[in-house]
């Protein structure tokens, strides 16, 4: 493949003013290079908004970018942005792929080749400069792999709150759901005509790209999936070594009813023969029974301990509209769930004494277990009747979330069928702060219909009692 750098073009032929004609008989016939269809419909969309502009309000972005933006929902701020952003890496891209067609000699097959190279590297250019990242091989392959997180998580996040029904309503267009590709996902941005099924493929193609980019970044910030394995690994191994009794567990039998204030309260705590494990068996949903492999600290102190890793970031960065991946200090996070106030006092206090003793570990320290009100006040969704203590811990270079709550809290929190319960609480903050964002109003679904909430809060109330 010839590059623009390498190609060597006749003065003569550029201007017209071929040599004899017998020369020019006998050269051989050059193919006739004709735009692509994926270039001339870049050319017409580029053509059609015209110059960038920095608007000074909305609604002047929006005129200014109608084709690219007028299906974005209302106070996306993130993908607006980042969608505006990659407007100008189409231009980028269009040069690049102009320059090809100017040089480049050869069949239509090697002429797709060299727009497909010289399109990639373009895009990779852009980020490559952005992140000081110059290996394009091993970067364009990492920028595909995001993609592929990417629609993992929109994927992961239907199955969780939504009927199969409205799942088939909330997929990808085709088009965009079997594209791997960052440079094809950008192509799809400008995806001719107003039809709803082209307005979604536009849409759907640049939140790939932006949620690609949010995956991408973490990558780089030291946040990759195995890194944040080997980083809960860490905090495992060094809880084991300094905080919990060596060699010392066991599994309980722990019984919850349902009382008539519509909260579990624990009847029974007994040892037990069985093999532990975290799930609850109901009987019906007014009983609970839990198998939990306890541990202990020093006094013979039983907790029953939970560590987790936050799997979609990116998800939270846009309901919280924050860009900065390194903005979210709980990917990481644990919890220690006691059987009774007193223990409770007893493990936070061993946990300072042997964890978090040293300066500048911890940081945002919330509680509400022995005071009325939510735990975090910033939090408009969080329920007084969500009990916990919690701080942030920095540990071998890592924030951590550590969280100390009752066991009759945390039986609640899973549970029950009321505000405390955590799915309930998301499904809450999802339907007023993403799902608008990820699923517009005016291509999906009207997220304030009461009908709808209804039947997304009775999937959930199924699906904890089943």
């Amino acid at each position: 493949m010839s590059s623009p750098s390498d190609s060597v073009v006749s003065t003569d032929v550029k201007r017209g003013n071929g040599g004899s004609m017998a020369a020019i008989e006998s050269a051989p016939a050059q193919p006739v290079k004709r735009k692509s269809r994926m270039d001339a419909q870049i050319e017409a969309f580029l053509s059609y908004v015209g110059e960038p502009v920095r608007p000074e309000s909305q609604s002047g972005f929006v005129n200014n970018f109608p084709n690219l933006l007028a299906d974005r929902p209302e106070g996306f701020d993130i993908l607006v942005g980042e969608r505006e952003r990659y407007l100008h890496v189409l231009r980028h891209v269009a040069q690049a792929r102009k320059r090809i067609y100017a040089c480049e000699a050869g069949d239509a097959d090697s002429l797709n080749v060299a727009l497909t190279e010289a399109s990639r590297r373009a895009l990779w250019r852009y980020l490559g400069n952005a992140y000081r990242l110059p290996d394009f091989e091993a970067g364009y392959s990492q920028l595909v792999q995001c993609v592929k997180d990417a629609r993992t998580t929109v994927n992961r996040l239907l199955d969780e709150y939504f009927p199969e029904q409205m799942r088939l309503e909330l997929e990808m267009t085709s088009d965009v759901e079997n594209e791997d590709d960052p440079f094809e996902l950008l192509r799809l941005c400008c995806f001719n005509g107003q039809d709803i099924l082209s307005r979604r493929t536009r849409f759907e193609a640049a939140r790939q790209l932006v949620l690609a980019q949010q995956y991408f970044e973490m990558r780089h910030d030291g946040n990759s999936p195995e890194e944040l394995d080997r980083a809960m690994t860490d905090l495992d191994d060094m809880l084991k070594r300094d905080f919990f009794t060596s060699g010392r567990s066991a599994c309980y039998e722990i019984t919850a009813e349902l009382d008539p204030d519509n909260l579990y309260r624990v009847k029974s705590v007994r040892h037990s023969q069985l093999q532990p494990g975290a799930r609850h068996l109901k009987s019906h949903e007014s009983l609970v029974v839990m198998y939990p492999g306890m541990r202990f600290i020093p006094g013979d102190i039983p907790v029953f301990y939970r560590s987790r890793i936050k799997q979609d970031a990116p998800l939270k960065q846009i309901t919280k509209n924050r860009r900065d991946t390194r903005t979210v200090r709980d990917l990481l996070g644990a919890e220690f769930i006691c059987l009774n106030e007193d223990d409770l006092f007893r493990v936070v206090q061993h946990m300072r004494r042997t964890v978090v003793r040293v300066p500048g570990t911890v940081f945002g320290e919330e509680t509400n277990l022995y005071r009325s009100g939510v735990v975090n006040k910033n939090n408009r969704f969080s329920s007084e009747e969500f009990r916990t203590t919690k701080y942030y811990a920095r540990l071998h270079d890592r924030w951590y979330e550590l969280q100390f709550k009752l066991l009759r809290d945390w039986i609640n929190e899973r549970c029950s069928g009321g505000r405390e319960n955590h799915v309930l609480y998301k499904l809450h903050s999802n339907l007023v702060e993403l799902f608008p964002k990820l699923f517009p109003t005016d291509l999906y679904f009207d997220w304030s219909d009461p009908e709808l909430r209804l039947s997304l809060v009775q999937l959930q109330l199924a699906r904890i009692w089943s």
